[in-house]
């Protein structure tokens, strides 16, 4: 019976990367990704010409090969962009003749004691004597209405 054979000899490093010390994992990566960087450098020129070669090749395939359906295409393509702008022009021009004279922007109509009465459910007389005061406490129930309105003193400036 043959003794089995030895196996190599793997570092414990490799079986357990967890053990790797920090500062040699980060030391590891930026090598790791100095020597990739340094491949997609010394490549970069065989892409290149790779991609120029399959470039000039369908280049020759399908615009030189038919001039006259090459022209055709870009006619189309230049009537579509012309035809564009055109109806952006005559959209503006359109829009500017109808709303030259007018100015419908402007501020907000400003809330009245009415309104603020009504939207927080209030009274008007209520809502008059609360925008009297300077400081204000508003104490709200569970669903968020308004329960109760307080003046407070306002704090004086010398108060620690």
């Amino acid at each position: 019976m043959n003794p089995p054979a030895p196996r190599p000899r793997i570092p414990e490093v490799i079986l357990h990367p967890e053990l790797v010390p920090p500062g040699r994992k980060g030391l590891m990566v930026f090598l790791g990704s100095l020597g990739w960087a340094i491949w997609f450098h010394l490549m970069l020129p065989l892409l290149a010409l790779l991609a120029w070669s399959f470039g000039i090749r369908q280049f020759r395939l399908f615009v030189l090969s038919d001039v006259a359906r090459t022209f055709h295409t870009l006619l189309v393509y230049a009537l579509v962009v012309a035809a564009s702008g055109a109806t952006f022009i005559l959209w503006s021009l359109y829009n500017w003749l109808r709303f030259r004279h007018r100015d419908r922007r402007g501020s907000a109509a400003q809330a009245t004691p009415g309104d603020l009465a009504r939207a927080f459910q209030l009274a008007e007389a209520e809502v008059r004597r609360a925008q009297a005061w300077k400081t204000l406490e508003v104490d709200f129930d569970e669903q968020g209405h308004i329960v109760a309105l307080a003046a407070h003193a306002p704090r004086s400036d010398s108060a620690p």
